[in-house]
């Protein structure tokens, strides 16, 4: 079902609501994401994007880059962007993005002297660091580890040897601890359905208190906090927007984008698209 089919009776509806409520409450109109809800204040101005920047624990690079019409928006990798690390006889190196239950690799070489032993992924989550896969270092120092994503977002991750990485995730949390690789970013999408929303409701309030525009970047969510950054992936294209708003509650849908975040991702109707909470 796109957009078009579902959103007009209910546009229609809407406004005939917004009508009625104008006329016996003085309180201020509250747009609604597709079917609304009641939130505090968010965001909506900002520019369109294209960066790159370079961060170093020990040595680390990501690159990154964004497309998007105006609105609130961070820089985010895109799928193709190499991340790579180095530091106490590691290198690691992925890629920037990945997809929920799908396999992300991850190479580098250890130390010579390892040749023969385990080397571990290691995973940080909160202020502590869990194992999600191992191999084995070969000859030449070189290792290929490969992750089946059990978790989205955006998350750090470091390599090291097994009982070296151990002992640094019971000691410290820096990602330059001693025997383990500094750590680099990859952000896992999930697929999920999208949604989106606009004519009808500018002018009015968002449920998290802002007055939506044509030029929003913005997303409704059921359960995140206002202000929480999201990443959508949808054909090559990536955006990072706030949750302004509350809903979907049709469709199936986990998200309804803003019109202007919409169109950023080159999108026209319903779809399924990547998510990532960051």
């Amino acid at each position: 079902m796109t957009q078009h089919t579902f959103a007009r009776p209910f546009r229609a509806f809407r406004r005939a609501a917004l009508l009625s409520a104008a006329i016996t409450t003085v309180a201020a109109p509250t747009a609604l994401a597709s079917s609304g809800g009641t939130g505090i204040d968010g965001t909506s101005t900002g520019t369109t994007t294209s960066s790159s920047d370079t961060s170093t624990t020990g040595t680390s690079t990501t690159g990154t880059s964004t497309t998007s019409t105006s609105g609130s928006t961070t820089s985010t990798p895109s799928s193709s962007t190499p991340v790579s690390a180095s530091g106490n006889g590691f290198t690691l190196s992925s890629h920037a993005t990945g997809t929920y239950g799908k396999t992300i690799s991850f190479t580098g070489t250890a130390p010579s002297s390892a040749a023969g032993s385990r080397v571990v992924i290691e995973r940080k989550s909160g202020s502590s660091w869990s194992q999600v896969a191992h191999g084995t270092v070969q000859s030449n120092g070189a290792f290929t580890v490969q992750w089946r994503a059990n978790a989205s977002g955006a998350s750090s991750f470091r390599a090291g040897l097994a009982n070296d990485a151990t002992n640094a995730s019971r000691t410290s949390h820096s990602s330059s601890s001693q025997g383990a690789s500094p750590a680099l970013s990859v952000t896992v999408f999930k697929n999920s359905i999208a949604t989106y929303y606009g004519p009808g409701f500018y002018g009015h309030k968002t449920a998290c208190g802002q007055t939506l525009s044509s030029s929003t970047i913005g997303v409704a969510s059921r359960s995140l906090k206002c202000g929480t950054k999201v990443a959508f992936n949808y054909h090559g294209r990536t955006v990072t927007a706030p949750v302004i708003d509350r809903g979907p509650y049709a469709n199936n849908a986990s998200w309804d984008l803003t019109t202007a975040l919409a169109k950023s991702l080159g999108i026209a109707q319903t779809v399924t698209l990547g998510s990532a909470a960051l």
